[in-house]
């Protein structure tokens, strides 16, 4: 799905609770992190999704409505999701300046992102829950976007 991924490891324990993706714990990687920021967000775009590929020919639909958006995603994507099936979703990021449509990870639990960053979260944990709360599949997964592709934080739960 993706054109390559990169996986950095990170040691935490699973025993705390997330209390915000909007903050850092732990290692874990945190939406105001300079690192992840965006400097610049694209305004009144009008551009039609590249729909050559296989992918974004089965989603064409959701991919055409995203490109009409302003960004809400990495300062010049607009990030759509979708339905997979039980405890699953999936979606594509479109670049609203090119019009390239990129696959995104499947997710157990959704997602959340930010327009200022470039940094994509699989599964958020909520405010005040508790990682014991859930399964194996819905712990949380960290994603660094280079317009291209995903960078995975693998986080090593014990």
């Amino acid at each position: 799905m993706f054109s390559s991924l990169v996986v950095l490891s990170i040691s935490i324990s699973a025993t705390f609770a997330i209390a915000s993706a909007q903050t850092q714990v732990n290692g874990v990687p945190s939406f105001d992190d300079a690192e992840y920021f965006v400097g610049s967000i694209v305004r009144n775009t009008s551009t039609k999704p590249n729909l050559n590929s296989e992918f974004a020919l089965n989603f064409i639909t959701r991919i055409t409505e995203a490109a009409k958006q302003e960004p809400n995603f990495a300062g010049r994507y607009s990030l759509t999701s979708w339905g997979c099936g039980t405890s699953c979703q999936s979606g594509a990021v479109v670049n609203l300046v090119t019009g390239e449509v990129i696959a995104i990870p499947t997710a157990s639990w959704g997602y959340e992102y930010h327009v200022h960053s470039a940094l994509l979260v699989l599964n958020p944990v909520e405010q005040g829950e508790s990682l014991d709360e859930r399964p194996d599949y819905g712990r949380p997964e960290y994603f660094l976007f280079h317009g291209k592709d995903f960078l995975e934080f693998t986080l090593n739960w014990r």
